[in-house]
């Protein structure tokens, strides 16, 4: 036992090195605090793939006719994919559509559109 032991030591620093896989954001406030976006899913499949998004407000009512833009980039490889389309299904849920062309963490960077604007941030691991 105590064999196993002084070998494993040496070798534990060694887990904790590197740098940390980056994680998905599934729920997320609007910068102003007015919006609760939370997607249906932390993954999606390559190619063409459907999320569902609710929108609440700070009292858990869902958000029904908000226009949302919403763009798909992947910083660490320097690309997006342009704009999902969204399709409203009522009492404040959306269906994202997008067609991602690589695996890895993607960027749903998007905005309530109005006076003012509403920006938001998600991320999804796309497989």
């Amino acid at each position: 036992m105590t064999s196993r032991l002084l070998l494993l030591i040496p070798l534990s620093p060694l887990g904790a090195c590197g740098p940390e896989a980056p994680a998905t954001i599934v729920s997320a406030w609007s910068e102003s605090g007015a919006a609760l976006l939370s997607l249906d899913a932390d993954t999606v499949s390559l190619g063409h793939d459907t999320l569902g998004l609710t929108v609440h407000d700070e009292v858990g009512e869902g958000l029904a006719g908000l226009s949302l833009q919403i763009e798909a980039t992947m910083p660490d490889m320097g690309h997006g994919e342009g704009s999902v389309e969204i399709l409203e299904e009522g009492g404040g849920v959306y269906l994202l559509t997008t067609d991602l062309d690589m695996t890895g963490l993607w960027i749903l960077d998007g905005v309530i559109l109005g006076e003012p604007a509403d920006p938001f941030l998600l991320a999804v691991e796309a497989w």
